[in-house]
């Protein structure tokens, strides 16, 4: 529980063979402090150097400005 705590933004991939959906949902329940979940689509594992940066722009824009979420 990270009530209190500034929200995270957690990035899950719809297709992660590695980290399922469901992990990264219940992260963001877990945290329990309005964090937001950024959901990948693309295939395989995330991470923020995959090959259309999707991810890393999410997180580069989160990172600069954390009122700016992929998310809702």
């Amino acid at each position: 529980d990270a009530n209190g705590a500034p929200p995270l933004l957690v990035i899950g991939g719809l297709h992660d063979p590695t980290l399922p959906l469901a992990w990264s949902e219940a992260l963001v329940t877990a945290l329990n402090n309005d964090s937001c979940l950024a959901v990948y689509e693309g295939e395989g594992h995330v991470s923020l150097m995959n090959r259309d940066l999707t991810a890393t722009g999410w997180a580069a824009a989160f990172l600069h400005d954390p009122s700016t979420t992929p998310c809702e």
